[in-house]
C-alpha cells in the first residue's frame, strides 16, 4: 500500500520547469532545505558545477524514498532550524516554494537569517517562489484534477483542493489520491505571500537580490527562464553581518 510520501514522489518527480534555472545558478557545496524526496538530486549529482550536495528534509519517508533512490548522497531527516550544520555552503537551496512552508513570519525570517550563516564567503541563496497576485488571492476556494502513473505503469486520479484564508494569508490544501478502491489523503498548509513582503524580508535582513527572474514578462525576449511560469527566482547574496 503506497503512503504519502509515496504518491508525492510519483506527483512531483517530473515536474521540471526550474530545473534549467538550477542548473545555471547553483554551484560548489550545495544545501538543499525540504529536498522531499529527491526530484532535484539527479540534476545536482550530474552537474559540473556540483561539487557536493547535501539535503535536509523533515519527513522521514520522504528521505526513505530519496535515500533509496540516492543511496551516496546526504540526506538529512531533521528539522532546518534546529538541525547543527558542521560545514558551510556555495549554494543555499530553497526549491519550489519551500520558503512558504515555514508559515508564519518569524520562522521565515529564522530560515532566512540561518541560511545566511551557513553561506561561504561569497556563498549565494537561491530561492524559488511561488508568486501570487490579488486575482488569484480572491479565489478562497480552487480545484485541480489529473492523473498520474505509478511505477507500475498505473493510473492514479488526483484531486488538488485549496482552501484560503485571506485574513490569515494561509492556504489548506488537500489532496486525494484515487485508484479503483484505495483511496489516500493528504493536507498541508503553506503561506501566502506577495513578492512585495517578500522583498521587506530581504530588506531587512540585509539580502541583496543579485538576480531576479520571472517566468512571465511583458518583454518576452528578455524571459531567461520562460519554464518558470508564474513562479518568480531570486539570487542572494548577504550584503551585511547577520547576528
Amino acid at each position: 500500500m503506497p503512503n504519502i510520501a509515496t504518491m508525492y514522489d510519483i506527483r512531483t518527480k517530473n515536474i521540471s520547469y526550474d530545473k534549467k534555472a538550477f542548473l545555471d545558478l547553483v554551484k560548489g557545496d550545495v544545501l538543499e532545505v525540504g529536498s522531499g524526496t529527491g526530484r532535484l538530486i539527479s540534476i545536482f549529482r550530474d552537474s559540473s558545477k556540483v561539487k557536493s550536495y547535501s539535503g535536509i528534509e523533515l519527513n522521514k519517508d520522504m528521505v526513505d524514498i530519496a535515500k533509496k533512490k540516492y543511496p551516496k548522497q546526504e540526506i538529512i531527516n531533521g528539522d532546518f532550524l534546529k538541525y547543527d550544520f558542521k560545514n558551510k555552503f556555495d549554494s543555499v537551496l530553497f526549491s519550489f516554494n519551500v520558503i512558504n512552508e515555514f508559515v508564519s513570519i518569524d520562522d521565515k525570517i529564522k530560515a532566512l537569517r540561518k541560511a545566511i550563516k551557513l553561506l561561504k564567503g561569497d556563498g549565494e541563496i537561491i530561492l524559488s517562489f511561488s508568486g501570487h497576485d490579488f486575482e488569484s488571492w480572491g479565489k478562497e476556494f480552487r480545484q485541480f484534477q489529473w492523473k498520474i502513473m505509478d511505477d507500475d505503469n498505473e493510473e492514479w486520479n488526483v484531486s488538488f483542493e485549496i482552501k484560503r484564508n485571506l485574513l490569515e494569508q494561509l492556504s489548506l490544501c488537500n489532496i486525494l489520491y484515487q485508484k479503483d478502491d484505495v483511496k489516500i489523503k493528504d493536507s498541508y498548509i503553506n503561506s501566502l505571500m506577495t513578492r512585495n513582503e517578500l522583498l521587506i524580508l530581504f530588506k531587512l535582513l540585509d539580502l541583496k537580490i543579485i538576480s531576479e527572474f520571472f517566468g512571465k514578462n511583458i518583454d518576452k525576449n528578455s524571459v531567461k527562464y520562460p519554464e518558470l511560469g508564474e513562479n518568480i527566482l531570486y539570487v542572494l547574496k548577504n550584503n551585511g553581518d547577520i547576528a
